[in-house]
């Protein structure tokens, strides 16, 4: 185990943001999916062809949409937690940097 903790505050946010916008991009993307789904579905025809579609097609794209919905929650709140510990393990680097910094006696 490492002896020495580093932790940039700025980077970690940094990659906080980034991953609250990926949430973001899925749910979006997530939403034009259903939007299309939505729209197109029964239009497959009516013949064996159509409809084998509907079935095997339609059924999975509804699955996978449903993943994609929970997959933006779930990125959207990892990065608000993330963002959390950021500022949380800042603050405490900080009042750890001003509690050493009130100790040390320039003038022993």
């Amino acid at each position: 185990m490492a002896d020495d903790f580093y932790l940039d505050p700025a980077a970690y946010r940094n990659v906080t943001r980034q991953l609250s916008e990926i949430g973001e991009d899925l749910g979006s993307s997530y939403r034009r999916l259903a939007r299309v789904l939505d729209d197109n579905e029964g239009s497959w025809g009516y013949d064996e062809i159509g409809k084998n579609f509907q079935e095997g097609y339609y059924k999975k794209a509804t699955e996978y949409r449903d993943g994609y919905s929970k997959g933006e929650v779930n990125i959207t709140k990892s990065a608000t937690v993330s963002q959390k510990n950021a500022d949380n393990l800042a603050k405490l680097d900080d009042d750890s940097a001003r509690k050493l910094d009130s100790e040390y006696d320039p003038n022993p």
